[in-house]
Parts: C-alpha cells; structure tokens; sequence
C-alpha cells in the first residue's frame, strides 16, 4: 500500500482542476518533442501547445526525481499522444529504515508506450507521489 506523505495528501484534497484540464487538452495531439529535462517530462505539440507532467508532492527531507531508463524519445516525435496512466508501485525500505519508493508512470502514443519512473527517498515520514500535469 502507497505510504502518503502529508505534503502529498494536502495536493490530493486541494483538487487537482487544472492539472486535469491541461492533461485533457493534451489529449489526441501530435508530438513534435519530448524530452525529460530537470525532473519534468515535457510535451511539445506540433500546434505549439506544452504539457508539462512532474511529481509535485515534494516535503520536507526528502529527494524526487523522475527516470526514463533509456527512452528513446526522438523516436516518439510525430506520435500521437494517447494518455497516460500510474503503473506499479513499490516501496523500498533498507535496514536503516530509509524508504524509497517507485511509481511507474506509463504514457501511451500510437507508436507505442514509454515508461517513466517516478523516486522519492525519504526518512519513511514522508513519501507517496502526486503526478500533475500543467500547460
């Protein structure tokens, strides 16, 4: 089970209007770039629109970061941007009780999908992820 941190929680309860509205407009355009570039995921759309997709749940002592393991996103210029939606989460505690956890970020195009991962380390008081989407 997902561990929430109280920044996290705060986002959760507050709505997230906005964040639902440029993720929608986003939907069915055609991607001129994407690129992962200082922790935000960043569309660029071949009518000139952006998404920006990051995890916004940063508290207190704690580190985020978003990975793409290698993806190819050149190859993804020209695609059409289908959606995207939370993967697998896991939650990793060493035995210095220093948690990481993983959510998997899967974002689908008609070439395909491409997968993200989103990070957190921290002391186990914080945590959790809240992806949001802006314009």
């Amino acid at each position: 089970m997902e561990q929430l941190g109280l920044g996290v929680m705060i986002r959760h309860l507050a709505g997230n209007e906005k964040s639902v509205e440029a993720y929608t407009a986003a939907l069915n355009k055609t991607i001129s770039e994407v690129k992962l570039d200082n922790d935000v995921l960043k569309f660029t759309f071949t009518d000139g629109s952006r998404l920006l997709v990051q995890d916004e749940g940063q508290s207190c002592c704690e580190h985020r970061y978003l990975n793409d393991d290698g993806c190819d996103f050149p190859y993804y210029s020209g695609a059409v941007f289908l959606g995207m939606e939370e993967g697998a989460y896991e939650d990793i505690t060493s035995g210095n009780e220093e948690s990481h956890q993983v959510q998997f970020l899967d974002v689908r195009t008609d070439r395909g999908v491409f997968t993200l991962s989103a990070h957190v380390d921290h002391n186990g008081y914080y945590g959790g992820f809240s992806i949001e989407c802006s314009k």
